[in-house]
């Protein structure tokens, strides 16, 4: 059975602030159920959140580095 837990908890957990977990759950961006309407109350399986939070992590480190003619935004630099 999943551990579901507070976006309190969650944040002890994972060490994301309570802010980031419920932008990110509003986005889609970490694995939760919604309880309520409107506002509501938003639970995360620990689980889950932790393998998606790794995921990311991975994928940022596999990410091929900009040239270094290039801001984050891919816009040229003129030099």
């Amino acid at each position: 059975m999943p551990r579901m837990v507070s976006k309190k908890e969650a944040a002890k957990v994972t060490g994301l602030s309570e802010w980031e977990l419920g932008r990110g759950a509003r986005a889609g961006d970490y694995p939760c159920i919604k309880i309520g309407e409107g506002r509501g109350k938003y639970l995360f399986d620990v689980d889950l959140l932790n393998e998606a939070l790794t995921k990311r992590a991975m994928e940022n480190m596999n990410r091929k580095e900009a040239p270094s003619n290039t801001v984050s935004s891919g816009i040229r630099k003129v030099v």
